[in-house]
This record gives C-alpha cells, structure tokens and sequence, in this order.
C-alpha cells in the first residue's frame, strides 16, 4: 500500500507516520506556513517533537501561505505539490491529512481520504463556524475517520462518518526503551530539590493553573517542575502563567530533546498531568500519559474523560482537595507501581500497533470498494 499524509501536527501524526513507514510505502509531506519553517530552520527543531519522519520513505516540507488565512492559494500550492508527488512515486492508495483546513485541497485529490483527527479542533482559537464546516464535509468525504478520543469518535458516528475508529496515542519503542534503563540526572534538575513533580508538555491554557498554584502553595517544600515550550498566545493567561512560575517552588526548564526525557521523567517521584476538565480535555487523549508510562513513577491526572484508559496505572482526581490528597499519598509510595502490568500496557500500546490498527481499516476500506 501507498500512502501520502499530509499533516499540520508535528507530533502525534509524526509517530503514527514512522510506524507505518515500517509497513508500507509513505510519503510524509508537512504542511507549514513559510514564516513557521524560516523559524524551524533557525531554531533547534530537537526541542520537543514526539517524533522525527526522517525514517519514513520520504519526507517533504510544504510551505503554504496559510491554510487559514490564505485557503484558495494555498490550496493551489497543495494540489501542485500532490501532482508532482504522484509523478514522481505513483498514485497513492489512500491520502491522510490531519486537519479541517485542509478539506479544500483534500476535494481535489482523486485518491481515497483518511482523516486522522488528534484532537477537538472546535475547541481552538479559529473561526468555530468554519472550522466545524470543514470538518463535517472532511469526514463526508473521508473513507476512514480515525479520532483520537472516544467522546470524539461518537460525535463523528453521529455526523454519519465512515469507518470510525477510536486512534488512541501510543508511545514509541525506543522512548520506553530509554525510560528504562539507567538514566543520569539532568543537571538543571540536579540543584533542584527533591521531592519533585514533573509536568511534561505544551505549556499553555489547557492546564488548570488555579489548581497548579492552589499545590505549589499548600506544598512549599515540594518542587513543581515544567518541561516544554511555553506559547501560550494569549496576554492575560500568559502573565498568569509567568505568575505561577516566579513562586519559588516551581521551576520551568524550557524545551528538551526528546531522548532526554526519559531522563527528567525517571528523575522526578511524581509526575502530573494537570489538564483542565472541561469539553476540550475530555475529548483529548493526552500524549504525556503514554509517555509517563514508560517509568516506574507515580502518576496523577486530572479526572478526564480518557483517564480512565490509563487505569489502574494514573490516580485520577476531581479538584484541589482530592489532588493534595492524591500528591501526598504519592509522595508516600501510595499505591505501588506495578511494573509488569505497566510493561505490558506499553507493548500494546506502541505506536507500531497504532500503526497496525489503521492499516487494517484501510486495507478493509480498499477491499470493500473494489
């Protein structure tokens, strides 16, 4: 099978598109506006991606003018960029793009489409309207849907999508691999008192900073530590955010490579994720779990919808009552990690079966319209 994967999300998608390089024939094209990839070019790209395609059979940058401001050129630009790649590497069997804005060019393809939805795009700050507009008439279109969440994938059988499957996120052989084994401690995190709890992420507004503070000051002797970029646009919720970061008991390291997270993970003697319960969060499914996973440390969520996936490994909680009750039961070793059970959820939860799942629905796809 042949594949093209047109994708704006640099992460989840990257992954899922480097298992399935392993199975079949990809051809990976990212999708970028030209001012983001001058940027990418400048910056160190190691920071914090999930996943790197440079093992698929072909990687290729597609600078766009911008699928949400400039749809009708860089639909031109897209379509070009698939006639040229169906010259160069056959037409493909299926087409996945990972985005809404991406449903114009997706009409003018003549292959089969798959849409991987990694996440409630409603939810973001773009036009709402248009957004789920284009949506509705991707998954219309597409053959195969795939969500990430389970709330997620009723709401697509409910708009009457084909062959929905629930894609979960996965995590990666090799980062399970490193969380294993015998990791130095980073020395920023070194000087860092212990105990300390770890937050791995995208720093944004989908955590709930009223509880992150409400913990960082009923627990001044434990350290709140943050790896990951911190973009959250907007001023207000950023200068909370830089609020809560000058107390003197939460630290943020900035962005790491990859392959050294293993290393802060196992580091640290708790890790949290601390998103907000809300409609946007339950329809998530949230990377940094999988991720925690790998290690044998304790690990605490906020009680969204798809925590109970995780379950028994995360200790879910509701508010700041239940988490301050959740942190010091942690703190104290409670309830013990079972690392046999926690190995076995990973070797069926790697981004190879990921890969393998989709294949199946694509391959039953194929066969069903031939």
């Amino acid at each position: 099978m042949r594949l093209f994967a047109y994708h704006e999300n640099p992460e989840s998608v990257a992954a899922l598109l480097n298992a399935l390089s392993r199975q079949v024939e990809v051809h990976a094209f990212r999708v970028v506006s030209p001012l983001w990839h001058l940027k990418q070019q400048r910056e160190d790209r190691g920071g914090f991606y999930w996943a790197d395609v440079a093992d698929a059979d072909h990687q290729t940058v597609v600078a766009v003018p911008g699928l949400r401001r400039f749809p009708g050129v860089s639909r031109w630009w897209l379509e070009r960029s698939y006639r040229s790649a169906v010259r160069r590497f056959g037409r493909p069997d299926f087409v996945l793009v990972d985005s809404p804005y991406l449903e114009p060019f997706a009409s003018a393809i003549d292959a089969p489409l798959a849409y991987v939805a990694t996440d409630a795009y409603r939810f973001y700050a773009w036009p709402v309207a248009r957004t789920a507009r284009l949506e509705r008439a991707l998954l219309a279109r597409a053959r195969a849907s795939f969500p990430v969440s389970e709330l997620l994938a009723e709401e697509f059988e409910s708009a009457g999508a084909e062959a929905v499957t629930r894609l979960p996120n996965g995590v990666s052989g090799r980062f399970a691999e490193l969380a294993r084994g015998q990791l130095p401690v980073p020395l920023d995190l070194a000087t860092i008192a212990r105990p300390r709890v770890a937050v791995v992420g995208m720093i944004n507004g989908t955590y709930d900073w009223a509880l992150i503070e409400r913990l960082a000051e009923a627990r001044p002797e434990v350290s709140f530590v943050f790896i990951g970029p911190n973009r959250e646009p907007e001023v207000a919720l950023r200068a909370r955010i830089d609020a809560v970061f000058a107390r003197e008991n939460v630290y943020w390291l900035g962005s790491k490579p990859r392959t050294d997270l293993p290393s802060y993970l196992n580091a640290s003697d708790v890790l949290l994720n601390p998103l907000t319960i809300n409609e946007h969060n339950d329809r998530r499914f949230p990377l940094r779990l999988c991720e925690y996973l790998a290690t044998n440390r304790l690990i605490l969520t906020t009680a969204i919808h798809e925590a109970k996936w995780f379950a028994p490994h995360v200790v879910p909680f509701g508010d700041a009552t239940s988490a301050l009750a959740a942190l010091d039961a942690a703190l104290g070793g409670e309830p013990a990690v079972d690392s046999v059970e926690r190995r076995a959820w990973l070797e069926a939860n790697t981004w190879d079966a990921r890969a393998s799942e989709v294949l199946s629905v694509l391959e039953a796809v194929a066969g069903n319209r031939a």
